[in-house]
């Protein structure tokens, strides 16, 4: 399984197909692997997906804190 050491960080990905590049973003607490059962098997005729475990989630350390980072709460609350 591939990984990419960055930032303090060992971020775990996976890659399907050939052609233009399309990574998919998981939002929240979700895997890479979500986008495996419906979008990949499509997108991969086409296009080289990329999809990967955000920092802390599934295979992916969290490492360092990012500088500049804040609760999901604060950022996304209405005023």
């Amino acid at each position: 399984m591939p990984n990419l050491k960055t930032s303090g960080a060992d971020i775990f990905y996976e890659q399907f197909g050939k052609g233009p590049d399309v990574v998919w973003v998981s939002g929240g607490g979700s895997l890479g692997s979500d986008w495996h059962p419906y979008q990949i098997p499509h997108f991969e005729k086409n296009f080289r997906c990329t999809t990967f475990d955000n920092r802390g989630i599934g295979q992916t350390t969290s490492g360092a804190p990012c500088r500049g980072t804040y609760p999901y709460t604060p950022v996304m609350s209405p005023p």
